[in-house]
């Protein structure tokens, strides 16, 4: 690529868009996770850091993440969490989580 030239580059982008919609200001971040992690944990919903597969803190905004299905795990306030199961995200579809 030379200076002062313009290049218009196309790309094939395998993904889709995850935002949240909900209408609790508190949330503060999301969390992905493999499908079925929800159910298998007991007790208060709480992060598993080794089965993180992301992180989202912008939640109002468009998240580009691969297809696939998610548990996603939102942060309400302060140590507080829920779980939103089942989450399918398909390649050019966006995803709203309440």
């Amino acid at each position: 690529m030379k200076p002062d030239i313009n290049y218009l580059i196309s790309t094939n982008l395998n993904g889709g868009v995850i935002v949240y919609s909900g209408t609790n200001r508190d949330v503060k971040n999301i969390r992905l996770y493999p499908a079925g992690t929800a159910s298998k944990q007991t007790g208060i919903a709480t992060p598993v850091k080794n089965l993180e597969i992301g992180a989202y803190d912008n939640i109002a905004s468009p998240n580009v993440c691969a297809p696939g299905a998610y548990d996603v795990l939102l942060t309400v306030g302060n140590g507080k969490y829920e779980w939103r199961k089942n989450m399918v995200v398909k390649t050019g579809s966006r995803i709203d989580v309440k």
